[in-house]
Formats: C-alpha cells, structure tokens, sequence
C-alpha cells in the first residue's frame, strides 16, 4: 500500500476514526447524523489504540463494529436488487397510488444509503487492518470477510483495492491481480485518477 492511498484512508467517517502514527482526524461526512454518541464514543477509543498500536485493543472494537455492520447489510445486495424489478408507479394518482409509490421510494432511499454507510464503515475497518499492519492470518481473513461484503455492497475502485491487497496477503495473488484490475477498470471508467491502483497492480504482478 503506498502513501497516496494511505493519505485516502485518513478520510475517514467520524464513527470509525483511523489513526496513522501520531495523526487521527475525525471527518463528518453525510452520515455523521446517522452516528450514535456510544458509536462515537467507541470510534475515539478506536482512534487513540491505532494511534498507539494497541492492536488488542483495537482489533476488539473493530469485531464490534463489524459484527453490527455485517448484521445490519444481511440481505440489502438482495433487497436492492429488488427494488430494480418492481418499477414504481408514478401513473397512478389515488390517494393509495401515490401512497404506494412513497413507501417505495422511501424504502428505496433508505436501501441506497445503508449500502453506502455500511461499505464505507466495513472498507474502513478492512483497510485499517492493513494501515495497522495486522498480519496475523485470522485478522487478514477477518478484514477479508468484511471487504468482501463491502464490495459486494458498493464495488468502488477503493473497495475492490483494499479487497485485492488483502487476497494479496493471503496468498490468493491471482485473485488479487484480478481484482486489482477491476479496480483499474472502475476508476477510469468514472473518470477517477487510477495511479495509485495501477501502482499497486504493478506491485501485485511482481
């Protein structure tokens, strides 16, 4: 990982605060009205343990905060999927039409954003595995099991990164190449700059 995506990585939400050597910096970002005062609380002590390389410390917050966040995104990929097959009928005008079409886009709405909050929260807790480097093969396959679901919730260029680089350090190098390009693929294609994963599918190759 080099230091361009370790300097993304300290963009973090405020409910999980990374720390990278004696700098942590906590970001609102639009989900910040979504955090509760114990998840803020946690996040701080999350921020002071990486901070010091207190990785026991560290590592029990972080399966508590993944353990929330793997629970509450069991089934949204499916849910989501849903939404996209039953078309919302804005055609029909009665009361319990346009009552139909808001519960649905309600629901819609509320789907989208817990894939973005959740895929964020569980890509920050993987990649801090790795900013702390946590190399114990339980812990990489730990913050494996959270990229994967963070990937399979939004398949951002960051995502599918931090989920190659730990295939890397498990020893699954052609699934992380693959994946690395996807991750290529994904940045240039929204119009994202792509060096830093380029670089790091140069390293993978090696």
């Amino acid at each position: 990982m080099n230091l361009f995506h370790y300097q993304r990585l300290l963009l973090v939400p405020i409910f999980i605060l990374i720390a990278y050597g004696t700098y942590a910096q906590p970001i609102t970002d639009q989900y910040a009205f979504d955090i509760s005062p114990a998840e803020r609380a946690i996040g701080q002590r999350m921020s002071y343990y990486g901070r010091t390389k207190n990785t026991v410390n560290y590592r029990k917050l972080a399966l508590q905060m993944g353990a929330k966040a793997m629970t509450s995104t069991e089934g949204l990929r499916q849910a989501i999927d849903a939404d996209f097959q039953q078309p919302i009928n804005y055609k029909d005008q009665s009361e319990a039409g346009k009552a139909m079409a808001a519960r649905l886009v309600a629901e819609r709405t509320k789907h989208m954003r817990d894939s973005q909050k959740y895929a964020q929260w569980l890509h920050k807790l993987a990649a801090a595995y790795l900013l702390l480097h946590m190399t114990n093969p339980a812990d990489l396959k730990q913050a494996l099991t959270w990229s994967a679901r963070s990937v399979e919730l939004v398949a951002s260029p960051e995502n599918l990164d931090t989920h190659a680089q730990l295939l890397y350090r498990l020893g699954r190098k052609a699934e992380a190449i693959e994946t690395e390009r996807e991750a290529v693929a994904q940045a240039l294609g929204a119009g994202v700059d792509a060096r830093a994963y380029e670089l790091t599918l140069d390293r993978l190759q090696k």
